[in-house]
């Protein structure tokens, strides 16, 4: 069974805005991919439609079945982490192993108190 892991350097998993996010990831596939590529991505829940928006991304180079590499992405200016009564935004970290491998999410805060602003 493929298996890939994402693991952050800060412990709080809590960023302001242009602080480096860094740390690790390790996989272990049944084949080997073309990249293993760490994305930002925050979604939005509650009620009325799901938003969903992209940040940056890494690529890592891949060249082995199994392995670890390290990663270092800048925490982008918004939109803020929130936590409303109707709605609520949230970020993660997403790995996948491209082009068919396996996925993982780590969550992350990120406002400029490294707290969700809460309404």
């Amino acid at each position: 069974m493929a298996t890939i892991t994402i693991e952050l350097d800060q412990a709080d998993a809590a960023y302001t805005p242009g602080q480096a996010m860094t740390g690790r990831v390790a996989w272990d596939l049944e084949h080997k991919a073309e990249a293993i590529v760490v994305r930002q991505a925050w979604k939005t829940n509650g009620r009325g439609e799901q938003d969903i928006g992209l940040g940056g991304e890494q690529r890592l180079t891949c060249h082995t079945r199994e392995g670890e590499a390290t990663f270092e992405l800048p925490a982008l200016d918004g939109p803020y982490s929130y936590q409303g009564k109707l709605f609520g935004i949230r970020w993660m970290l997403e790995v996948t192993a491209e082009p068919h491998g396996p996925k993982a999410w780590q969550a992350f805060t990120l406002s400029p108190t490294r707290s969700a602003i809460r309404a």
